[in-house]
């Protein structure tokens, strides 16, 4: 069997599995998708992953064929109405469950997370996606922004998250598709780019038992060690950080460890501290190493030292940001 037909097969009869028992895709469990239709929860689902760009009325004869039979518009409208917001995100989720991973050292996934924007039909009545006109757009425009998950050595999306334009945030979704994937058998690392290195995201994933390897600029590299980069052509650390809301002296439960705090300010996103736990310890590993002549590279992880050595991280780094710095034909990784 070819590939291709091995995909095809395991979609369909994933499909056939949602069919019998749709309650997690609907929004009326027991109601919904119960009775006969002309376009029953698998026609519905499959008409939504193969339509082209034509209008609703094509579609549904290029599915159904050109026949009196077919479906008319607003049946269509009303069956994708009885799709509750996760149906395609569960979809996903069960099709990635079938498929055989492809692991890194025979163990781990590798996850990147990034962000891209894409602009969608104009409506400027609607504050969450419209931008006004720029030197870009006469008219103005309508964006949204999509936050995906994707597995490197497979090559397949793992998640997906939208977002209205203006309403981008993606520490925030980072972490909630972080808490979302969990704990797997195998362990993932999660990729990201240097907008994404924060201590609430480093937690998050440190909370779920996985890893990450997140790239980090010289600055904010800085405040983490207490210490300037100069001259530091490599570098292969440990720190141990004690986060706090407070900046008083007096607060802190551990005074004697006074170089491991630091302050985390009230506007910045930090989930693991409230009123019965003050303080969040966490450790990190810090490996800077030189790229191209002159050119160097921080990267903050929590991968062990007996897995991970030095030169590894080379490797792992190429692994999701080698178009970065040889010439490819890919713009980022959804290519």
């Amino acid at each position: 069997m070819h590939f291709s037909d091995y995909i095809q097969s395991t979609l369909l009869a994933i499909l056939n599995e949602i069919s019998a028992d749709p309650c997690k895709f609907v929004v009326n469990p027991g109601r919904d998708f119960t009775r006969n239709r002309k376009m029953g929860l698998r026609d519905t689902l499959v008409m939504l992953l193969t339509m082209e760009g034509d209008c609703i009325k094509e579609e549904i004869y290029r599915y159904f064929g050109r026949a009196k039979e077919a479906p008319s518009k607003s049946a269509f409208y009303r069956q994708r109405c009885k799709l509750n917001s996760q149906a395609l995100a569960n979809l996903l989720f069960m099709f990635n469950q079938k498929l055989p991973k492809d692991l890194y050292n025979g163990k781990y996934q590798l996850i990147a997370c990034d962000g891209s924007a894409a602009d969608i039909f104009r409506d400027p009545n609607n504050p969450d996606t419209f931008f006004e006109r720029n030197d870009k757009s006469s008219r103005g425009f309508n964006q949204i922004h999509i936050n995906a998950f994707f597995s490197i050595l497979d090559r397949r999306f793992t998640n997906l998250v939208i977002q209205p334009g203006r309403k981008r945030n993606e520490y925030a979704v980072f972490c909630q598709m972080v808490d979302a994937a969990g704990r797997f058998e195998s362990p993932m690392i999660y990729f990201a780019d240097m907008g994404y290195a924060s201590y609430n995201n480093f937690a998050h994933v440190i909370e779920n038992g996985q890893f990450f390897l997140i790239r980090c600029h010289d600055k904010r590299l800085t405040g983490i060690l207490g210490k300037p980069l100069d001259g530091l052509r490599e570098l292969d650390v440990h720190v141990h950080r004690i986060l706090t809301r407070s900046q008083a002296k007096k607060d802190r439960i551990r005074p004697e460890l006074s170089e491991n705090y630091r302050y985390m300010c009230k506007a910045v996103p930090l989930d693991y501290i409230d009123k019965e736990h003050p303080e969040y310890d966490i450790s990190l590993r810090i490996v800077r190493f030189e790229i191209t002549p002159g050119s160097f590279e921080n990267i903050i992880t929590n991968l062990p030292d007996i897995e991970f050595d030095f030169e590894d991280f080379k490797d792992l780094y190429h692994k999701r940001w080698n178009e970065l710095y040889e010439p490819c034909s890919y713009t980022n990784f959804y290519a």
